[in-house]
């Protein structure tokens, strides 16, 4: 009976075919994203297209602040332009960092996406970083942007990850950490599989069509329990 039942769930849940997407995910038709891309003059279906290509896709961002410029060869120019290099000086020194291998392009990096991060990296290669040293006037400008009432008021946020703000000495460091913080959905479930329908649909955004079978693929989790770990 136990097999059988196993067969069956297994059996709903491979027809139905879910892929779940992550709730939190920035979306094609988001005002943001729509914003973001008149800014950059580009279309959505040639943006997407563009991160497909790289074998990436929006559904990996939360939100338009992590996006950018595509490579091209108009956005690359910068690049070249500020740093005084040729286009083969700049896949050398890609390829001497590890961004693209030896026979690529830089147009063909596979884990540079954006020209504004290309500059960055370019400028980290060639300057070296050096971080700016946390004040009040930067730390200011990081509690406003986050809106946190306070410095104290981040401390406590940031306590409740086990970090402070004394970890910290550059403002770079702590801006990131503060969007990972607050971005990214920390959810833990524990040994047991305690699944709860609420906790599931927060993290996955699904809809099959039949309230049977949506039923079933969030109860799952649970059926296996029964049938795994309880005698």
């Amino acid at each position: 009976m136990r097999q059988l039942l196993v067969s069956f769930v297994l059996a709903i849940i491979i027809s139905i075919g879910v892929s779940p997407q992550t709730a939190l995910a920035i979306e094609a038709d988001e005002p943001e994203f729509e914003a973001f891309l008149e800014a950059i003059g580009w279309e959505a279906e040639d943006y997407i297209d563009y991160l497909e290509s790289k074998e990436w896709n929006l559904e990996y961002f939360w939100s338009a602040d992590e996006l950018g410029t595509p490579l091209s060869e108009e956005s690359i120019q910068p690049v070249l332009e500020d740093f005084n290099l040729s286009r083969e000086e700049l896949n050398e020194l890609l390829i001497e960092y590890g961004d693209i291998t030896e026979g690529q392009d830089v147009l063909e990096a596979e884990w540079i996406l954006f020209s504004e991060e290309l500059y960055d990296y370019v400028d980290t290669y060639i300057n070296g970083w050096e971080g700016t040293p946390i004040d009040d006037d930067n730390l200011q400008e990081v509690l406003d942007y986050y809106e946190f009432e306070s410095a104290e008021a981040l401390e406590a946020f940031l306590n409740e990850q086990g970090e402070s703000i004394d970890d910290y000495e550059f403002i770079e460091d702590l801006d990131f950490i503060i969007d990972i913080y607050s971005t990214e959905d920390f959810e833990y479930y524990d040994d047991d599989m305690d699944f709860y329908e609420d906790d599931f649909s927060e993290l996955y955004s699904f809809s099959t069509g039949s309230t049977f079978a949506d039923s079933l693929i969030v109860l799952a989790p649970l059926i296996f329990e029964i049938l795994f770990f309880n005698n």
